[in-house]
């Protein structure tokens, strides 16, 4: 679930303006021109944001390298808040609402030292909870220690966040250690792409250490067709394997799509790998009461033996005795499949000692099936 939206400062908070700041101290427009390019590049903003040396010692570098430019070079020293022209339009409103619903804010920047200067002229950085500072740590996006940073030094989850960026390749950076993003253009896009994301997020049932249970998406199809292809899979939960995307895709929206059956979502890669869900009593495979259900789940085969079901089956008894109140879980495997059997005794489940033939199956209705039953623990 998100709890932390992470800011980008320049372009996102506040709005710069190099050129501008140029022209204002350099009247002749082909010096202008000439110094912009002696300053503003990348290798240049690169030493400044890690600033491995003190900036005074980065600028005095520079000056050693372009003589003719020391007074333009000491004029950007000397003037350098001017550089940052105002906060960015509709950006303080919308971080007082988002902490006002309950998001904790922190800003990631790549920016040299001067940047404390920035921090204390414009009201927006009081919003934050915490930041990290490219310069501080000697590190810059999209490295993928400078994220490490940030959810070290405020105990984040990346799984827990969103970052915003005006820059593609440092969302990308942050996706790599497990943070989703959005590349910002302007306040009312950001905002927009947000809750987008945010409303996604409350599909989220049920969480546990490693996984989230959540309701599944068209969006899914690809990935749940790289499981589901599988001929060890399907069949030893009772249904083909899946032939196509298309097909992915019309189980998403034709069997997966209620209100109990989820995605199994590793946090580590926010993908799917597996389905878990139970069936109510008039859905169910075996003859239930009506406070009663069958839970069902199955695991894509490369995260088979890593406890996986075991951790989403645990998490999901709870949530069908506290929350839908069932008085009784019931659930079935095959009897050539006793793996998954013993998954259902490790959650408490007791062999009822009756087989059965599950005439519901979309697979394997011939076939028959241990009965696990677990009472609800009063």
């Amino acid at each position: 679930m998100i709890k932390n939206l992470i800011f980008d400062f320049g372009k996102v908070l506040v709005d710069y303006d190099f050129e501008a700041f140029f022209r204002k101290y350099i009247p002749d427009t082909e010096r202008c021109r000439a110094f912009t390019l002696v300053l503003y590049n990348e290798e240049v903003q690169q030493r400044l944001d890690r600033e491995e040396k003190p900036f005074e010692t980065i600028v005095e570098d520079i000056i050693s390298k372009n003589k003719d430019f020391e007074p333009e070079t000491r004029i950007f020293n000397e003037h350098y808040p001017e550089i940052v022209t105002n906060e960015v339009e509709g950006m303080y409103e919308l971080l007082t609402q988002l902490k006002a619903e309950g998001y904790q804010l922190y800003g990631l920047t790549n920016w040299c030292s001067k940047v404390y200067l920035t921090i204390a002229q414009f009201g927006i950085f009081k919003l934050l909870d915490g930041y990290v500072v490219s310069s501080d740590e000697k590190v810059i996006k999209p490295e993928a220690e400078i994220y490490q940073r940030l959810f070290n030094k405020f105990n984040l989850k990346p799984e827990e966040c969103i970052f915003v960026d005006d820059r593609a390749e440092n969302i990308e950076g942050g996706r790599r250690v497990g943070m989703d993003g959005i590349v910002f253009t302007d306040a009312r896009q950001y905002e927009i792409e947000l809750r987008e994301k945010l409303e996604a997020d409350h599909d989220v049932i049920i969480e546990t250490e490693r996984l989230l249970m959540r309701r599944w998406r068209c969006t899914d199809a690809e990935i749940l067709y790289k499981y589901a292809s599988d001929p060890d899979v399907g069949p030893r939960a009772g249904w083909p394997p899946h032939t196509s995307i298309e097909e992915s895709l019309r189980i998403i929206q034709d069997v997966f799509m209620n209100d109990y059956t989820w995605a199994v979502i590793l946090k580590e890669t926010n993908e799917p790998i597996g389905c878990m869900g139970y069936y109510p009593y008039d859905k169910s495979n075996i003859e239930i009461s009506e406070n009663d259900a069958e839970i069902g789940y199955w695991m894509g085969k490369p995260h088979w033996n890593k406890g996986y079901c075991t951790e989403g089956l645990q998490a999901m008894i709870k949530y069908c005795y506290a929350t839908k109140n069932f008085q009784t879980l019931w659930a079935d495997f095959f009897v050539d499949n006793p793996a998954s059997g013993r998954v259902m005794e490790k959650c408490g489940f007791i062999d009822t000692g009756k087989e059965n033939y599950c005439s519901n199956l979309y697979h394997g209705n011939d076939r028959p099936v241990h009965i696990m039953k677990l009472d609800r623990k009063l």
